[in-house]
């Protein structure tokens, strides 16, 4: 990993408010650049249309979050999942609000900030009272059913397909929802397979 700390040796040490000035103008500038993406992420909305599927696409969020973590010098991996999950979110959520209906009888604290953590804090959570409701949700809307694992059976609605599996200490859980299988990541098949075989 390289230094954290670019300047010559020869410098004189910055003052900490020049560092803080200066971290305002990178604030300003981010600020800037996330705007811009979050008009080019309308722009995509317009051009997408309506083909009957989420708008979530993970295989290209994950593929972005990868090959920025790639990129990275100072930036952890973690930090750039988190920034760019949040941020894919909300550019998601200006082409489309989606919603998680999450079933999970035993473990609905647990998965809530699994779904959080995967969907962004702006999607909404909503409470299914079965694994039915939730995927009739999924089937009708822009919605990502996320239903524990419980022994209780249940079927896929037409045009809906398990997306990825959750497993925290207190459950596990798959979600669910209208998408092509080539949007989904090879490591949700993985884990799908494993939850689920």
């Amino acid at each position: 990993m390289a230094s954290a700390d670019p300047s010559p040796a020869h410098e004189a040490p910055p003052k900490l408010d020049d560092l803080r000035v200066e971290i305002d103008a990178l604030d300003d500038a981010l600020l800037e650049l996330f705007e811009r993406r979050m008009g080019v992420a309308m722009r995509v909305a317009r051009l997408k249309g309506d083909d009957g599927l989420l708008k979530l696409r993970p295989r290209r969020e994950s593929a972005i979050v990868a090959r920025l973590a790639a990129k990275a010098s100072i930036a952890t991996p973690e930090l750039i999942a988190h920034v760019w999950r949040e941020l894919m979110a909300h550019s998601r959520h200006s082409q489309a609000e989606m919603t998680v209906q999450l079933y999970a009888p035993n473990a609905a604290v647990a998965l809530r900030e699994a779904a959080r953590e995967r969907f962004g804090r702006v999607t909404p959570i909503v409470a299914a009272g079965s694994p039915g409701e939730a995927l009739a949700a999924a089937a009708a809307g822009e919605v990502v059913a996320l239903i524990e694992l419980d022994g209780v059976t249940w079927e896929l609605p037409e045009g809906v397909r398990i997306l990825g599996a959750v497993e925290t200490a207190d459950g596990r859980a798959v979600m669910a929802g209208r998408m092509a299988e080539a949007d989904i990541p090879d490591d949700e098949l993985a884990a799908i397979a494993a939850v689920l075989g």
